[in-house]
Parts: C-alpha cells; sequence; structure tokens
C-alpha cells in the first residue's frame, strides 16, 4: 500500500525502504473474518483450519465490512505476504496481496443481502452507509493470499489495512501496475488485525538415537539406546504421544518387520528373537509419562532402553547378522492432528504418521472480553472431599470421591465476565465426557439450572450480574478412576457493545469412582443324615458316640455396589479337625463360583460328614467365606453350626418283685409351741441312705410329690438332733417313701421285710419340744401308712 501511494504520486512519503505511512483514520474497517475454506479445504472437526509458518495461504472468508462515514469510495484492502505492514515502502510489488469488493456484488434481490455497492460506477466498490443495516455489509466467499504468520503466538492473524477514496471519482481499476485505491494522503487508511480459527502446525520434531553394547558375541547380544525427541517448533505445543522402535534385518531369512512399543514393552507379531528388558536398571523409557509436551519451556526429553537380540544361527558366509532398528514417534497437537509422516520400513512407499500438533487458544487483542468458568461437583452417590475442605461455593480444594458403581453427580459452574469494558452473552455452555459424549447445558433437562433464565447476560466484571451460576446433574458411573469432564462457554460481546470479538473458556473437573468393599453373609447349617432338607438348622442330635451328618452353607451377595463376587475359600477348622470325617461334597471355593448380588442369587452347597462326640461335649464348629469383587478381598461374618449327642443309658438289670409306700403324718397339736422331728428311720437307718441288698428305699414320689388321701406328701427330710425339722403349733408335717423289695439270688423276694413293718422300731420317728423335755403325747399325732404299691 505505501508502495502504490508513492508509485501513484502521493505526497509526503519517501521511497526509502523502511519509510511508512502514518495511518490514522478509520471510515472503512474489516470487523469479522469468517474463515470458510484454507487451501481449498474445509475445517476440521472442531471448525478450525491449520497452515504451516510463513507460508502463504489461499483463504475463502466472509468479510464483514463497515464504514464509519457517509461515503467513502473505491475501497481496497492490503494483506502483506510478510512480516511487514503494508504501511511500510518495501520496493516489492509481490509484498501485497489485494481484495478489492466488486460493484457487481451489489444488493441481492433474491436474499436481500447487502454488499460492496456502485456509487461511481468503476470497478472498485464502494460503501454509503444508507441502505446498511448497522452500518455494514458481508463480502462474501472473498478469496484471497495472505501469510501464515502467528506472530507471537500459533494463532494466524488477518492482518490487513484499508484504503478508500475519499472522492466520487471513476477512476479506480481492478487490474493494472495499481489497481485499487491507494490512501489519499499519509494518514487517510486504517489498519488492524483480526485472529482467526486457522492455527500454525508445529514441525515435525528430530529423533536421533545412539547405541552401547555392539558387536555382541552371538548367542545373545544386549544393546542399550538412548532416544532423544526434541521440537523444532518451541512455539508450539508438541505432544508426543507413542514411542516405538522398528527393528528388522535384511541379513536374516526371517525378513519380518518388528515394532516395539517402548512404554509397555511389547513386540509384534511376537516370537520375535528381540526382547525389550523393561526391568533393567538401564530401562527408563517405560517411565516417561504420555503424551509428552514439548514447547518453549521443554524443548526435548530423552530417555533409555534396552533390547536383547538372541540368535545363534548367523549368515552362511561368516558375516555379522546385521539388525537394523528406527525409532518412530508419533505426536499431535492440541486438535489430534498428526504432525508428519515416514515411510516404513521395508517398504518404499507405504507412509505413517510420525508426530503431530497442539491447538493454541490465544487473547483477542485490544479490547479483548475474557472469560472464565469454574466448573465443580457438590453432591454425588456418597460424596467425599480427601485432602482438602468444601468452602461456601461448594467447592473441594482436594480430590472428589464417589462411590463405586457411581450415579448422578451434581456440578456447579460459575461463569465470570473478567472484561471491565464489554457486557457479554452467552451463546452456548456445554459438557463434555469422553466416551460419553456431549450435553448442551442450555438445553433443558432434568437437573440442569443452567437453562432456567435465557438469554444469560453477564455484566462488566465488578458490576451487579457480572458472574452467572448454575447446577447439573450428570451420570457417572463404571469402572474404578477418574472420570474427568470439561464445560465449555462462549460468548458474544452483548448487542451495543460488540466489536465481533467471541470469547471462549473451558474447564475440567474431575470425579475419581473408590472402591467399595463387597459384602456377603454366610448361613451355616445341620441336619442328621437321612433327614429332610427343612430339618436344617443351627444345631441337630445324633446319638452318641457319633453318627453321619450334612453341613449346609448358603452364601448370599450384599455387597452395596451390587457387584458380582467370587468364592475364593471356606475357612472351618473344626471341619478338618480329629472328631470330622469328611465325605461327599458339591462345594466349591476355589474361585470358580460366582454370585450375582441379591437373595435370589444365592450360593448354596452341602458337606457330609461323620461325627463323633458325648453328650457332654457338643460338636460346634464355626465357619466363614473369603470372597472378592476383583478389587478387594473380605471374610463374610461367622456362621455355627452344633452337634449335640442324645446320651445312650448303659445296660443294666434290675428287677423289682414288690414296692410299698410309707405314708408319714406328724401333726402338732398343741396351740402355741413348736416342736421339732430329731429322728427318722428305716429298720434302723436314717432313709436317706439306707442301702439294703434286697430292697431300695426310693425317697419322695417318682420325680416329684405323693398324693394320698387327698394330701400332698412330699420327700421326706432326714432329721437329727442338730438337724431337725421345725413344725410349728396346729401344722403337720407330711413325708413319703417307697420301699422296693427285689429279687434275691434265687430270684424269690424276702416277704418278712413288709412283714417287719409292722413290727415295733421298724419306722422310728423322735420328736421333742424346744424345752429339752418329751412331748406331752396329747400335743403330736404321729400317723404311718404303709400301702402296697401292687
Amino acid at each position: 500500500m505505501a508502495d502504490a501511494y508513492f508509485l501513484t504520486g502521493g505526497k509526503g512519503l519517501k521511497n526509502n525502504l523502511g519509510a511508512a505511512l502514518n495511518c490514522t483514520a478509520n471510515d472503512v474497517e474489516i470487523t469479522t473474518v469468517t474463515v470458510n475454506l484454507v487451501n481449498g479445504n474445509g475445517p476440521d472437526s472442531e471448525g478450525n483450519f491449520t497452515c504451516k509458518n510463513g507460508d502463504p495461504i489461499a483463504v475463502t472468508a466472509d468479510l464483514k465490512v463497515r464504514t464509519n462515514a457517509n461515503e467513502r469510495w473505491d475501497t481496497t484492502f492490503f494483506l502483506p505476504l510478510n512480516t511487514e505492514s503494508p504501511q511500510v515502502i518495501q520496493q516489492d510489488d509481490k509484498a501485497c496481496s489485494i481484495v478489492i469488493p466488486k460493484p457487481e456484488y451489489a444488493t441481492d434481490p433474491d436474499s436481500g443481502v447487502l454488499v460492496a455497492q456502485d456509487l461511481d460506477e468503476d470497478a472498485c466498490g464502494d460503501i454509503a452507509k444508507g441502505p446498511l443495516v448497522n452500518d455494514e455489509y458481508t463480502l462474501m466467499n472473498a478469496t484471497f493470499t495472505m501469510l501464515c504468520d502467528g506472530g507471537d503466538d500459533t494463532q494466524v492473524d488477518f492482518v490487513y489495512c484499508a484504503a478508500w477514496d475519499n472522492q466520487e471519482r471513476n477512476n479506480c481499476e481492478a487490474t493494472g501496475s495499481n489497481p485499487g485505491q491507494e490512501p489519499n494522503t499519509t494518514s487517510k487508511c486504517n489498519c488492524g488485525d483480526i485472529p482467526l480459527n486457522i492455527f500454525i502446525q508445529p514441525d515435525p520434531p528430530t529423533v536421533t538415537k545412539t547405541v552401547s553394547g555392539s558387536p555382541s558375541d552371538e548367542p545373545q547380544g544386549t544393546y542399550s539406546y538412548t532416544l532423544k525427541v526434541e521440537t523444532n517448533s518451541p512455539e508450539a505445543d508438541l505432544s508426543v504421544t507413542a514411542l516405538s522402535d522398528y527393528i528388522w534385518s535384511l541379513t536374516d531369512d526371517d525378513n519380518t518387520l518388528y515394532e516395539a512399543n517402548l512404554i509397555t514393552g511389547t513386540i509384534v507379531p511376537t516370537g520375535s528373537k528381540f526382547t525389550l528388558l523393561v526391568d533393567d536398571a538401564g530401562y527408563d523409557c517405560d517411565e516417561v509419562s504420555l503424551p509428552k509436551v514439548l514447547n518453549a519451556a521443554n524443548l526435548a526429553f530423552e530417555c533409555d532402553f534396552v533390547v536383547q537380540i538372541d540368535d545363534d544361527d548367523l549368515p552362511d558366509n561368516q558375516s555379522d547378522e546385521l539388525y537394523r532398528d528406527v525409532i518412530k514417534v508419533i505426536a499431535e497437537d492440541n486438535n489430534t492432528d498428526n504432525i508428519g509422516q515416514c515411510i516404513v520400513p521395508l517398504t518404499t512407499d507405504t507412509l505413517v504418521d510420525g508426530t503431530c500438533s497442539n491447538e493454541i487458544v490465544v487473547a483477542i487483542q485490544d479490547v479483548v472480553p475474557s472469560i472464565t468458568i469454574d466448573k465443580f461437583a457438590i453432591a454425588g452417590p456418597n460424596y467425599q472431599c480427601i485432602s482438602g475442605s468444601v468452602d461456601s461455593d461448594g467447592k473441594c480444594s482436594g480430590v472428589v470421591y464417589i462411590d463405586e458403581p457411581g450415579g448422578d453427580v451434581t456440578y456447579k459452574l460459575i461463569i465470570t465476565n473478567n472484561s471491565t469494558v464489554d457486557p457479554l452473552t452467552i451463546t452456548s455452555l456445554t459438557d463434555l465426557v469422553i466416551g460419553d459424549g456431549t450435553i448442551d447445558l442450555l438445553a433443558n433437562f432434568t437437573g440442569n439450572t443452567c437453562d432456567d433464565s435465557l438469554p444469560i447476560h453477564l455484566a462488566i466484571k465488578d458490576a451487579t450480574g457480572d458472574s452467572f451460576s448454575c447446577q447439573f446433574v450428570r451420570d457417572v458411573s463404571g469402572l474404578l478412576g477418574t472420570t474427568m469432564n470439561t464445560a465449555t462457554v462462549n460468548a458474544v460481546e452483548k448487542t451495543g457493545h460488540s466489536e465481533g470479538n467471541m470469547p471462549t473458556h473451558n474447564i475440567n473437573a474431575s470425579v475419581t469412582m473408590i472402591d467399595v468393599p463387597p459384602m456377603v453373609t454366610l448361613l451355616k447349617e445341620v441336619k442328621a443324615s437321612g433327614e429332610p432338607d427343612t430339618s436344617f438348622s443351627a444345631t441337630t442330635e445324633v446319638d452318641e458316640p457319633g453318627g453321619d451328618v450334612v453341613y449346609r452353607f448358603t452364601v448370599t451377595n450384599t455387597s452395596p455396589a451390587q457387584e458380582s463376587i467370587d468364592l475364593l475359600s471356606l475357612t472351618d477348622a473344626v471341619l478338618g479337625g480329629s472328631r470330622v470325617t469328611q465325605g461327599d461334597t458339591d462345594c466349591k471355593f476355589d474361585g470358580s463360583i460366582t454370585i450375582s448380588y441379591g437373595a435370589g442369587n444365592a450360593y448354596s452347597c452341602t458337606i457330609a460328614a461323620s461325627v463323633t462326640g458325648d453328650p457332654s461335649n457338643n460338636l460346634v464348629n464355626t465357619a466363614y467365606v473369603t470372597i472378592t469383587d476383583g478389587e478387594s478381598n473380605l471374610n463374610s461374618n461367622n456362621s455355627t453350626a452344633t452337634v449335640t449327642f442324645k446320651n445312650i443309658p448303659a445296660d443294666g438289670e434290675l428287677t423289682v418283685k414288690l414296692s410299698a409306700t410309707a405314708f408319714i403324718t406328724i401333726k402338732n397339736t398343741s396351740s402355741f409351741e413348736a416342736i421339732k422331728l430329731t429322728q427318722l428311720k428305716l429298720l434302723g437307718s436314717d432313709i436317706t441312705t439306707a442301702d439294703y441288698t434286697y430292697f431300695n428305699v426310693i425317697n419322695g414320689g417318682y420325680g416329684g410329690d405323693f398324693n394320698h388321701d387327698g394330701e400332698t406328701y412330699s420327700s421326706c427330710d432326714q432329721p437329727t438332733p442338730t438337724f431337725y425339722v421345725e413344725i410349728a403349733a396346729n401344722s403337720s408335717y407330711r413325708c413319703a417313701f417307697t420301699v422296693e423289695l427285689l429279687a434275691d439270688g434265687n430270684g424269690t423276694t424276702d416277704f418278712n421285710v413288709l412283714k417287719a413293718a409292722g413290727a415295733s422300731e421298724t419306722i422310728k420317728i423322735v420328736v421333742e419340744d424346744f424345752d429339752g423335755g418329751a412331748v406331752d403325747d396329747e400335743s403330736i399325732q404321729a400317723v404311718v401308712h404303709l400301702t402296697p404299691n401292687l
């Protein structure tokens, strides 16, 4: 533009390299550039374009042209093809490309779109405010050449200088040595730059490799390699995503190309002669954390790896077996576009991706609106904030954990306008989870409050309404680990404040799902063999000294995470003890049984066993099972089953031929004085200790009292002068005992014993008073009834 100004007779500018116009007018400007094609290609999946730094590029774009004056003629836009501004004298007619709006782009009667006007009937388009909306029109699909240059970042800038004619003259040509319109004076021009969604691709990195340990003797050689990766584009991020090593031999009968993954240590195809010694002390490539980002702050990295080659079949001509290897580095930019290609060894033209570059987001210059978004989880299944605290907004400063299997997580967004100049209107708000897609947070769905007050306007910074907060719910479930999702906000300057800027920001929030230990219940039951299954219970009985039983084990999965469990082992010390001999079983506690969640999926099995014991020594055994959910192991509750042993009486013989019961009644008829029973004997012996060859004495009834003549007779006490039985005044003492007459050695009964029962002293009763004197006969009545038991 400066060269054209000088060549067409412009005043005030010398034709000296570096001399420049002083553009201060703003009569005409380009406010927005919407790129449609770059070098004939459309945008990538994210709507962006790429180019190589310093290359001229052919761009097709929609240019929004604005006039700040009533009328201007022959509008012309100069675009630099080098790093100098069109304002500067360069003495090079190839230093700029020119965009000249054509007057044939006048109002399109079909669409109503206003484009360049024809006010002076020449070849260059004009502009007038009158018919325009907002003083501007869009030059659709303008095609021009510009420089792929990002200045101090990786985002290409649309740099231009606008010139126009202040007078209506039919003198502008679209062709010739100086097409278009140059400025009328040194200041009647306007220059600016607009960042485009075109990004500079980084160059492929430089990869070098050195080796030690060669040559080695057969049959085995070990070689240590050093790999170095250096960026050639420090101004842009280059993310290294994979490191591999091609290995092959031209002197081996096996002309297979092998590829070794230097991170995992695997080699494909398998069965090669090569081994990556990842456990070697000199191997550290497996410690490289990918992706590895190279940029101005991190220009290079290097690592070492060790390869072992096993080969005892060398060439027949005694020459060396030559193994070759080539490092392949896969790299990407932030758009995940691959950078660079290389030819696959053992081929002549097969190309594979070698490197790639990332996308860089930069701020808009001049009055650059800025928007920020903060995002964090505030609720979820058993939400926990670990290694941090929760602030007043609900944000955890540490790590957010939820229990498996996950579920609905509530996120909070706080969006803030950081511009002190421009209020903003949010145009889109999305949330992305890799593998789960993107959701529109300005749409209506359950748990979302972000769409409650559309449209969303943000006041300038520090004014009321400069921020906006909302909540939404998103399902976070699946495998253990961290789920990262990215919220992105896009905005435009609010109507009436817009220069066409579209600020955007995104932020990640993570939620870590932790393992919930499994839970299980064990019920152990037992029954005697041969009994129905309904007899299973916690206790069963068999005859002493032992018998056969069946133990049943029922395992129920009660895991809170409702996940399947595997049975690893059964622990029951008694089952393996000396009192138990195990028999048939269908139990499998070896990891082969998987139980789904719920009572309906319980696992039940039995173990038959022979047990031994006696009535005084129950067989009590306690069991528990050990299970796993694949993440952690757990022991169940203890469950006990008891086997009791029924007492079986010893064999013996007792023959009773005849028995009789003595009913004794002693009445104290005194109205004022107690008496005491001091003796009660049978044939001269205490009844409680009498032991005769031919009779037994059973004191009291058989396990209870006697009932006789309407009275109750309990067992008889055995009184002595010291331990007497006191009988109160006007009271009676009643007791009874039975005499069983036994057969003698000849099987006969001595009936003289019963006959003697009616004689003197057969049953002796002695009663005294408490004064030491004899008891008056009128004060006591002693009655003995001897009744045969037939």
